[in-house]
Parts: structure tokens; sequence; C-alpha cells
């Protein structure tokens, strides 16, 4: 069973984690609990090489984008945008209007602004909000774009 310890954010995490599960396929199941447990001892950059792994053995419709994506945000969080970018482009390249599209999205602005490429971040962000109105994601994508935008300062400059 899962465990009713821990904060929300791990709660919502294994949630999407299950639904993962659920759209690969007792194939793939194996391979990619190896990349959760490789996620679970701390060693993240392997478990994002072998998510991508898994995700190119996957169909398109059989959760291909979804493990990209999930990869993708993994990097993100290790502020990796070498490694993230180019998973988040695969997830929207597969499937651009699918349900993890939004999410993808908003990860590769993340991953944009990462690199010092704020110009971009903002063209990612502005498709996701235009694209995905109803999205979840766009409260978190529009704070981003004023942020970039300069409309809203950061953690450490509203300290100042």
């Amino acid at each position: 069973p899962i465990s009713r310890q821990g904060t929300r954010r791990e709660a919502t995490e294994r949630t999407g984690v299950l639904a993962l599960v659920q759209r690969i396929g007792p194939d793939t199941v194996p391979a990619f609990g190896a990349a959760l447990l490789m996620l679970t001892r701390g060693d993240s950059t392997m478990a994002v090489e072998a998510l991508e792994g898994v995700a190119r053995e996957l169909p398109v419709d059989g959760g291909a984008p979804d493990v990209f994506g999930y990869a993708g945000r993994i990097a993100v969080e290790l502020e990796r945008p070498d490694l993230a970018g180019p998973l988040l482009k695969a997830a929207l390249r597969l499937d651009p209007q699918g349900v993890a599209a939004p999410q993808a999205e908003y990860h590769l602005a993340r991953s944009y602004q990462l690199a010092g490429e704020n110009d971009s971040a903002m063209q990612q962000l502005e498709h996701l909000i235009l694209e995905f109105p109803d999205s979840a994601m766009l409260p978190m994508a529009r704070r981003l774009f004023d942020k970039l935008r300069g409309a809203i300062p950061s953690r450490s400059e509203a300290g100042r």
C-alpha cells in the first residue's frame, strides 16, 4: 500500500507515477520500476537516462510522451536543461495536444529559463497559455511568464 505519510506534493507525485504505470503496459513496467528505484536511491541523472530508454521503447499511445515528459520534469528539477530540453521536446513532438502536453510545455519553458534563454521561455509559456487556456498549469505558467517579463520580482530580489 502507498504510505499516507508525506507532503501533498509527494502524494501527487505517487499518483502521477501510478498513472504512468497504467499507461505503459506490463512489458515495460520492470524497466520503469528500475528507473524509479534509481530515482529513490538518489541517482537522479541515471534515472533520467533510464526513463529516456523506457520512453524510446514505448509506442506513442502507450505512454511514450508521458514518460519523456516525466523524465524531462525530473531533469528540470535537477537544473539540467541540457537533459530536459530534448526530453520535453520529444514528448511534445510525439503528442503536442495530449494530456501531458501542458505540463511538458511548462517544464520546457523552465528548462529554457534555467539555460538563460528567457525569450524562448516566454514564447513557450505564451504558447501554453494560448493553446491550453483550461489547463491546470495555467496559473504557474502565467506567474513564470510575469516573472520573466519583470512584473514579479524573484524571491531574492523581493528580500532586498
